[in-house]
């Protein structure tokens, strides 16, 4: 799935520290104190009293153009309003690439109870498609329900945050009983709804999924502490035993043919967004449910923090897809697609985008051009750059060229100081040393953030690199990536600098959980 924002700050937390934390750092009151109560220096003269009755003893104070001031650390109060502007500024771009979108789910999609569930329940949108065939759209994840003479067929099961919401929603379409659940892949947003079928004794017989889907689910759980890192969930939500997870009763390999109640339903294998997703072609209907090979937008192969994608083979897939003749086609996210011309001009168009970024990627590492020079110099033909479909809404042109030279080239860039480097602190000593200090850098930063917010980041983290402890870094670093959060167009990197960089110093300076 898509990463989604992990950084939703409620208004119980917000309240606490706006009224109950003050300045970070040295206090304010301690330093008031200290200055009414010091004896006067050289440097401060006294005025004596005159016989005037309104008039009172005053001192003044000769600065000392040589003593540097003090620096003030950011407010805690001002720190939580520039995130709550970015997550506002995330929360309206969401609602650009996904049909319905929920913070709550964001951040709770293996939450069983409480606000996430609670938007499931309230924001949803149901559609019938076809005669006996229902497109249910919730908060970040779409479900097709799929009614036949011997049962229900459901695709995809949302987070678990999704469960109660979709049983209830199916209970009011038919009432006919579970046949099959088909799980598409096995990210967060997919496939772990089947919690909530199984407490209420309506838990499908036929749980299908690839034969790599069980490897996900135990990955998952491995390697817990750093996927919920990466997908911005809280630790405690995320499942740490197999017992948290409802799991397939059947796996297939390539292709898997079902006959349910009269009517076939065709389950085929492609790498894509993973490595063992699912698309469902049901000829007799004519409807395609595509799982998330098409979104509405470039699409999410080229996310920054996730394990690998496969940019090639989901574009064959989509050629695959285009020449069924699907009148209706229901994508994993968005809305659905009406009329065979339009499905096929649609995945043609998107499949040749993707493939025009693999070939120039592929022809830059053959030439042995840097990894850098190499997603800088994608450019598609101006009729696919322009194509609406492909909007770079979550990720980008770039992004997915370093998911493909990720999945060819291995961990170096080519660059020779990168093979065996220095630290990252001893990297930024030595520039801060030619800089003329920390607060050169500092200083630089701050200057180029309205101008250059690229050049600005990196001025900003070497700052950060030297002396991490160090106030005025990190609040430059928080000043110098929030604005480029605001700045940002793609949804991952904007959540990456939401996220992975904000949270953590607003975390530390309050001592406190937020997410």
């Amino acid at each position: 799935m898509k990463s989604v924002s992990r950084v939703l700050v409620i208004g119980l937390i917000m309240s606490l520290l706006m009224t109950s934390v003050g300045l970070i750092g040295c206090g304010d009151e301690e330093e008031d104190t200290l200055e009414a109560t010091q004896t006067p220096t050289e440097n401060v003269t006294i005025e004596e009293p005159t016989n005037t009755p309104e008039t009172t003893a005053t001192s003044t104070v000769i600065e000392d153009p040589t003593i540097e001031p003090e620096y003030v650390p950011m407010e805690n109060s001002e720190m939580l309003q520039k995130m709550m502007e970015l997550r506002t500024l995330q929360e309206q771009k969401m609602v650009e690439c996904w049909t319905v979108g929920d913070s709550n789910v964001g951040r709770g999609f293996f939450q069983r109870s409480g606000p996430a569930v609670d938007a499931c329940k309230r924001d949803k949108i149901v559609t019938e498609v076809a005669p006996r065939t229902w497109f249910i759209q919730m908060p970040f994840s779409q479900m097709t329900l799929f009614e036949t003479d011997e049962g229900l067929v459901l695709v995809d099961t949302g987070g678990a945050c999704h469960g109660p919401a979709l049983l209830e929603t199916i209970r009011e379409l038919s009432d006919k009983p579970m046949h099959t659940a088909i799980i598409t892949h096995a990210h967060i947003d997919h496939a772990y709804g089947l919690w909530a079928f199984e407490e209420a004794g309506e838990l499908p017989p036929n749980i299908i999924a690839h034969e790599e889907t069980p490897n996900w689910f135990d990955r998952y759980i491995r390697l817990r502490g750093l996927y919920s890192r990466m997908n911005n969930q809280r630790l405690e939500d995320w499942p740490d035993d197999k017992s948290d997870i409802v799991w397939p009763t059947q796996t297939y390999e390539d292709t898997l043919e079902l006959e349910i109640g009269g009517e076939r339903f065709i389950l085929n294998h492609d790498r894509g967004e993973t490595d063992d997703h699912t698309w469902v072609w049901v000829p007799d209907r004519k409807i395609l449910c595509s799982a998330d090979f098409f979104i509405h937008h470039l699409g999410n192969l080229g996310n920054s923090k996730r394990y690998q994608r496969h940019v090639e083979e989901a574009a064959f897939a989509l050629e695959e897809m285009a020449d069924l003749g699907a009148e209706i086609a229901l994508p994993g996210h968005g809305d659905p697609l009406y009329g065979a011309e339009e499905i096929q001009t649609v995945f043609l168009t998107m499949a040749e985008i993707w493939k025009s970024i693999v070939e120039q990627t592929i022809d830059g590492l053959n030439a042995g051009l840097s990894q850098d020079a190499i997603f800088r110099s994608i450019e598609l033909p101006e009729k696919l750059a322009n194509y609406p479909p492909a909007s770079p809404c979550y990720s980008s042109v770039e992004d997915y060229s370093r998911m493909i030279i990720k999945q060819y080239a291995g961990w170096w860039d080519f660059l020779p100081a990168n093979l065996d480097p220095a630290s990252l602190q001893a990297q930024g000593q030595e520039i801060a040393n030619l800089a003329g200090g920390i607060d050169a850098l500092m200083d630089r930063a701050l200057e180029l953030k309205d101008t250059d917010i690229q050049m600005a980041c990196h001025y900003a983290q070497w700052a950060y690199n030297v002396d991490p402890s160090n106030v005025r870094a990190q609040d430059v670093i928080f000043e110098v990536f929030f604005e480029r959060g605001m700045q940002e167009k793609q949804g991952v990197d904007r959540l990456v600098y939401l996220v992975d960089v904000l949270l953590p110093f607003l975390e530390e300076r309050t001592g406190m959980d937020i997410l």
